[in-house]
């Protein structure tokens, strides 16, 4: 296992390569000028270009990309535009909000998907098979920033019962993490219904049904387990999309995260910390792949690595 751990790291090089690419030049398409926003409105055309000199905004595209590419290797993420402060610190003040929220998020909605897909699965066509899908369903169907709202309409402002914004207590992370997690719930539910359905129906299922092993030990050891593959597939990018999709929750939330750091940064065209924070999402999204596979090995011994 860990000489194809190595590979797969060495096989993130030429990736990471091609999304820096993209990134650099997304960012670089972006309308507005930096110079023109940090220099103010009335700014005259010299103070602009001054302050493009001083933001060396004045080199060309190929540089700036070289100069892109060395920052990251050696981890120098530069510092803000706006701010004039180290993004890398930046970052690290604002990941650990994200990073719990993401967490407390995927947490209760893998418990639940779990949960509903097997209650669903094993009574198919019933009362509560229906019931389960419609709320999932509805969690994929409702938007996320309704559903906030909705939130802390009914249990903050009418009951009072958590705050509005911020992350002061971790009681607060209830309201967001439901919000952003709904989606995900339904996700799960959805999936782990399917690969269910499917293993449910092979003839080990059965031939363990035959030798008179109660049905809790059939769906939670043989069934659950050989279905678990496509569901933690799922769950690992999932929790990609949290880290890196709850710019929306975080914003009605006013939640200290790297969601709320990257509105502002493109609001004020502050593309280095821009794009730290892409280059940052699409880096998670990449080791959480790689650990998913090798958790395939955990989860069914049958696999082998090469």
């Amino acid at each position: 296992m860990f000489q194809y751990f190595v590979r797969r790291l060495l096989a993130l090089v030429p990736v990471i390569f091609i999304i820096s690419v993209f990134v650099f030049l997304f960012v670089h398409a972006l309308p507005g000028d930096p110079a023109r926003v940090l220099a103010g409105e009335n700014a005259t055309q010299a103070d602009v270009e001054a302050m493009r000199r001083a933001l060396n905004l004045d080199r060309s595209l190929p540089v700036q990309y070289v100069e892109f590419v060395r920052n990251l290797v050696t981890l120098d993420l530069g510092t803000s535009l706006r701010t004039g402060e180290p993004v890398w610190d930046m970052m690290m003040r604002a990941f650990p909000a994200t990073f719990w929220l993401s967490v407390a998020s995927l947490a209760w909605s893998v418990v639940f998907g779990l949960i509903a897909g097997v209650i669903s699965a094993r009574r198919r066509d019933s009362f509560a098979d229906h019931s389960a899908m419609v709320l999932a369903v509805s969690g994929i169907s409702i938007p996320p920033f309704w559903l906030g709202l909705l939130l802390m309409q009914v249990f903050s402002v009418q009951l009072g019962w958590f705050g509005t914004s911020g992350f002061d207590d971790w009681s607060d992370l209830v309201l967001p993490s439901i919000t952003l997690g709904a989606g995900v719930a339904a996700v799960m539910a959805r999936f782990t219904r399917s690969a269910m359905v499917d293993v449910i129906r092979e003839d080990y299922v059965r031939t363990a049904r035959a030798k008179g092993l109660r049905e809790r030990v059939v769906v939670w050891k043989h069934t659950l387990r050989n279905a678990l593959i496509p569901v933690v597939t799922m769950a690992g990018l999932q929790f990609g999309f949290l880290l890196g999709g709850s710019i929306v929750i975080e914003r009605v939330f006013r939640w200290p995260g790297l969601g709320s750091m990257l509105i502002e940064a493109i609001n004020y065209r502050d593309f280095v910390v821009v794009q730290a924070e892409l280059m940052l999402f699409s880096l998670e999204f990449l080791l959480i792949n790689l650990a998913v596979d090798l958790l395939y090995g955990i989860i069914n011994p049958a696999i082998r690595y090469r």
